[in-house]
């Protein structure tokens, strides 16, 4: 890539299970919640549940990320300077 870009962007949501409920509510086509983790350098292991819109008309669309209960936001263990983007209540 040689120009800057977004490839993708996500919202926090405290349940991908209840955001799924809402997006079939809806006639939202989604792909199944995938399960991640990556290993931080310090030794800790980040954990996620995502949810990614479906069908044709997806660019620039979010995905949905719900971090695990036993996993701190990456942005409490960035190095300094590192900040959290934009919070939304969407509510």
């Amino acid at each position: 890539m040689n120009t800057a870009a977004v490839i993708a962007w996500a919202v926090a949501v405290e349940s991908v299970a209840d955001t799924v409920k809402r997006t079939k509510a809806s006639n939202i086509e989604t792909i199944e919640p995938l399960e991640g983790s990556r290993a931080q350098a310090g030794g800790g292991l980040l954990r996620w549940k995502a949810l990614r819109i479906g069908g044709s008309r997806v660019q620039g669309l979010p995905l949905f990320i719900e971090w695990q209960k036993d996993t701190p936001h990456p942005s409490q263990s960035s190095p300094s300077g590192c900040t959290r983007g934009i919070a939304f209540d969407m509510s």
